[in-house]
């Protein structure tokens, strides 16, 4: 696998596609599915840090991929987007686990780089601190034996 951070855009927009690729390739590697079963697709058989989410695609919903990523892939972070959703739709959207809510059309492209850095950087840190936590606990457990035998010992 790449050293690269994976990204997978699911957007039924091929120019929204095309701008967010454009923006993060140079960066990252980009996957992109325009159907929620394209995406599924792609989820299972690899792992993404960062899934962009458009919440309304032609008869299906967002939402329900979300769902699934926040169940199956709880370590691929959710950033929704969406032109058509309402503020009731950006609010569960959230609910069900997406990071950050972009609407549509997206203007300021520095703003998804400074999102997906910081998503990235967060993903680090809870990575960072599970290991740091194991490491601790796995040190604790070996010094828990006190004695002076020959078996305490070794």
């Amino acid at each position: 696998m790449s050293s690269r951070h994976r990204l997978l855009l699911v957007d039924d927009s091929v120019e929204s596609l095309e701008l967010l690729a454009s923006q993060l390739t140079d960066k990252y590697q980009i996957s992109t599915a325009s159907s929620l079963s394209e995406a599924r697709e792609k989820l299972a058989h690899d792992r993404y840090h960062i899934a962009f989410v458009d919440l309304v695609l032609p008869g299906e919903n967002g939402l329900d991929l979300i769902r699934e990523i926040a169940k199956e892939h709880p370590f691929t972070a959710v950033i929704a987007i969406s032109g058509q959703a309402s503020i009731e739709t950006a609010v569960e959207a959230m609910k069900l686990g997406a990071s950050e809510f972009i609407v549509k059309p997206i203007r300021n492209l520095e703003l998804i780089q400074i999102l997906v850095d910081k998503i990235l950087q967060t993903q680090w840190l809870v990575a960072e601190n599970r290991r740091l936590n194991a490491m601790i606990h796995k040190e604790l457990d070996t010094n828990l034996v006190i004695g002076n035998s020959e078996a305490v010992q070794t």
